[in-house]
């Protein structure tokens, strides 16, 4: 079994996510944690503004804010499924390189519960754990120094997540 510190940030947040595992693990000064580019002084440098031309699964619509209030209702409901059946749905990488997302049947039946289309609710999950990266490390996250499992976020996803931190945290620690 991959170790979730080395196989990039991203999978490392929603492993967290789905596994209760404190977002504070993933901060700079962890020895355990995968080395990271270094700091940038603002948040605003470190989103990539060519993540439309992102091919994949990646490639929908950027997250809308009734989006990812929805998702924050429903969170809990699926992390307490996961834990339950042990199903850890993850970031993955695709055919040609580019940031994607692995789940089951059942995350994805889970996921149709919830009233969600299971690749715009993992779409939604992976955007949201890369923009808590990016707000957490306040690390630049361009291109080159993305892990290769991390889409791309722009600075209006970047701050959509911010205006939720609360929210979303709390949701995601229940």
């Amino acid at each position: 079994m991959l170790s979730p510190f080395r196989t990039g940030r991203t999978t490392a947040l929603v492993l967290a996510l789905t596994s209760g595992v404190a977002f504070s693990a993933f901060l700079p000064g962890d020895p355990t944690r995968e080395t990271s580019p270094a700091p940038v002084a603002t948040l605003w440098p470190c989103v990539d503004s060519a993540h439309a031309a992102e091919a994949g699964f990646y490639a929908q619509p950027p997250m809308r804010e009734e989006e990812l209030a929805r998702f924050i209702d429903g969170f809990p409901a699926f992390k307490a499924w996961s834990r339950k059946t042990g199903d850890r749905p993850a970031p993955s990488i695709d055919a040609t390189g580019n940031p994607g997302f692995t789940w089951s049947d059942g995350a994805a039946a889970k996921a149709r519960e919830l009233g969600w289309q299971p690749e715009r609710f993992f779409f939604v999950l992976g955007k949201a754990a890369a923009c808590l990266a990016v707000i957490e490390n306040d690390e630049d996250y361009s291109a080159k120094a993305r892990p290769p499992d991390m889409p791309a976020v722009s600075k209006e996803e970047v701050a959509l997540v911010q205006r939720h931190l609360v929210s979303l945290l709390r949701a995601t620690s229940e």
